[in-house]
């Protein structure tokens, strides 16, 4: 064991995936910290140096649910709730420094609400997606530059379709193509995979769950790269592969 979180100022109830830099692993805690509304903590893969990087305190954010992604010393991440109009927020926080910054996004109705997925990033562009409302009510995709400029919607999912709703998991890109998963929607409310250029054209679904071959993904796709001495002698492919909880 690295930490025991003790439900205090270090945070609670940590949820989302780690990322590591060097030898050190950052993350987010639910709860805790000094509003019990969340923390970004930092820790040393041998479970020294433990730090608290950001205390969530409301109007910046709170309660993120996702991991945070490491890129040139900045730490992004999103918060479920929080923000100036409650719905959410994207954040960033300086590596390996304690610091109170300001989200770069405050989701509003219009943006889609309560992003629980975490942000991905190409270029100096993140791309993600929120749970709810939007447009058409079933939340969207979007990117913002990272420093918070230029607030695109690539996405409105419908809730009178059957191109999917309720994004929760973090979006995969690779080779300019957006790929995710939505919790429910679809032919048969079971969720779908789906695919997209990242100006949000080209929306297609890839997989439209009928329950028998699984249901309400939670999880996103990989991208799993397979050795040509892996199975056969073959030369190195891609393949994405959907993982689905439910």
């Amino acid at each position: 064991m690295l930490k025991a979180f003790t439900n205090a100022l270090d945070g609670a109830n940590p949820q989302g995936t780690l990322a590591l830099s060097g030898n050190m692993l950052y993350g987010t805690t639910v709860f805790g910290g000094s509003s019990n509304l969340g923390t970004a903590f930092a820790v040393g893969t041998d479970g020294t140096g433990f730090t608290v990087l950001k205390n969530f305190g409301g109007n910046d954010g709170e309660n993120p649910e996702a991991g945070l992604i490491v890129s040139s010393n900045v730490l992004y991440g999103t918060t479920f709730f929080g923000g100036t109009a409650s719905s959410g927020t994207v954040v960033q926080a300086q590596h390996q420094r304690v610091l109170d910054s300001p989200w770069l996004k405050s989701f509003t109705f219009v943006d889609g609400t309560r992003p629980n997925a975490g942000v991905t990033l190409l270029g100096n562009v993140l791309y993600g997606a929120t749970y709810f409302d939007g447009l058409l009510g079933g939340g969207t995709l979007y990117h913002v530059n990272t420093d918070g400029t230029t607030f695109t919607v690539l996405k409105h999912f419908d809730v009178n379709s059957n191109d999917g709703v309720n994004c929760q998991a973090t979006l995969l890109l690779s080779n300019g193509v957006i790929y995710g998963t939505t919790t429910f929607g679809g032919s048969s409310n079971n969720g779908t995979v789906f695919s997209a250029s990242t100006l949000g054209t080209g929306y297609t679904v890839l997989q439209d769950f009928s329950g028998s071959d699984g249901m309400n993904s939670r999880r996103g796709p990989d991208v799993v790269r397979r050795s040509a001495s892996m199975e056969r002698p073959r030369a190195a492919a891609v393949q994405i592969m959907g993982r689905y909880s439910h």
